[in-house]
């Protein structure tokens, strides 16, 4: 038998961890696992759904299209958002609003949209956008799939310094971006070896992103998602 490439990253955590907690595995598609969450409430309209671990347990899932929606908001730049850039995104509520992928997601209804002409914004500008548009429909999914506890970002997001900062700062949890290059290697391994080494899994928390002007951010966009 094999698994599924997400499933492969939830399953060394579930041998090292208790419930309950979450794993965002992130790529094309970002599929999240909350381990501990209930699957009485989950809801199909808002891309919930339950996936079955490699102990053949339900687990609380949510998913959307991350990875491709970041690649159109970015329009496949590679931009580093300086602090500035983030600042300014904040203060000014620059926002990407869902969906850009539609029919899939927490917001599957939704019309992708700027709230600013994207022409005019830096290549820097659009990616500290983009961040914060993934963490907040990635903390949405985390709440209507019943997530809760610490979450372990894996996948290319691991390394989006603005992505884990915010998600941290919007979950409030702590996040764990994984330093491996590939958790689906680690978990894939397990279903032949059976053996866990503990020191791959030890990783620091990122640092909570601070600002004044987030939480104005995160009521007007959820309002804006809304409609």
């Amino acid at each position: 038998c094999g698994i599924h490439d997400s499933s492969a990253s939830l399953l060394p955590h579930l041998k090292a961890r208790r419930p309950p907690f979450t794993v965002v595995s992130t790529g094309t598609w970002v599929i999240l696992f909350a381990a501990g969450g209930d699957i009485e409430k989950l809801d199909p309209a808002r891309d919930t759904l339950a996936n079955v671990s490699a102990f053949g347990e339900p687990v609380p899932c949510g998913r959307f299209m991350g990875g491709h929606e970041f690649e159109r908001l970015t329009e496949g730049e590679k931009a580093a958002p300086s602090d500035a850039d983030l600042d300014r995104v904040i203060r000014e509520k620059i926002m990407a609003l869902p969906t850009f992928a539609p029919g899939v997601g927490p917001f599957p209804h939704g019309k992708g949209r700027w709230s600013t002409e994207p022409a005019t914004l830096s290549p820097g500008e659009r990616a500290a956008a983009a961040s914060l548009y993934l963490a907040l429909v990635t903390a949405a999914s985390i709440h209507a799939a019943g997530g809760s506890g610490p979450i372990v970002v894996e996948g290319p997001f691991a390394a989006n310094r603005i992505f884990c900062a915010a998600l941290s700062a919007l979950a409030n949890a702590s996040v764990e971006p994984s330093e491996r290059s590939a958790g689906t290697t680690l978990g894939a391994t397990l279903l032949a070896t059976g053996k866990l080494p503990r020191r791959v899994l030890s990783q620091a928390a990122a640092e909570r992103l601070v600002h004044p002007g987030l939480a104005g951010y995160r009521e007007a966009w959820r309002a804006a998602a809304s409609r």
